[in-house]
């Protein structure tokens, strides 16, 4: 398998790389220096948290988490939606991830064709609204990739 390290230029002259992060899949910002990603860290899988200035790891030890993939996209500083691949029966999970309340609330589930797998694969890539009253996501259809507007209550 391949892994991703977290490289950072604090100069630009001398990269910065972070041992004890063993793999970062998909991250977004918290802040104007902290990082939230899905990873490995020392051995152990889950999301964490890395801030620039500190350089401190943090693991957002969410209780239930089944240690699986997701896309990530900030809503505001302690909620994200988060977008996993498809389960066993083809549906792939939307959820709000709460970093502060360590939990996630499922908001719905997807059908993905299982046409569309491994080279033809559509993830959902889930961003939020600028007023968070709507998410757009990638959606297989039709035998074309299409985008959706879900409009949230």
């Amino acid at each position: 398998p391949r892994k991703v390290k977290l490289v950072y230029f604090s100069n630009i002259n001398s990269p910065k790389i972070i041992d004890s992060i063993e793999l970062i899949s998909h991250h977004c910002w918290i802040d104007a220096k902290t990082i939230i990603f899905y990873g490995k860290v020392k051995g152990l899988q889950g999301i964490y948290t890395y801030n620039f200035k500190t350089e401190k790891i943090i693991n957002i030890d969410i209780k239930g988490f089944e240690n699986k993939d997701f896309h990530i996209s900030k809503i505001s500083t302690n909620k994200f939606i988060c977008d996993f691949y498809p389960n066993k029966f083809s549906e792939q999970e939307l959820s709000l991830l709460n970093i502060k309340e360590k939990n996630f609330d499922k908001i719905l589930n997807i059908f993905s064709n299982p046409f569309y797998s491994k080279k033809n694969k559509c993830d959902l890539h889930a961003k939020i609204s600028n007023n968070n009253k709507m998410i757009a996501v990638d959606i297989s259809e039709n035998y074309y990739r299409q985008l959706a507007v879900l409009f949230l209550k």
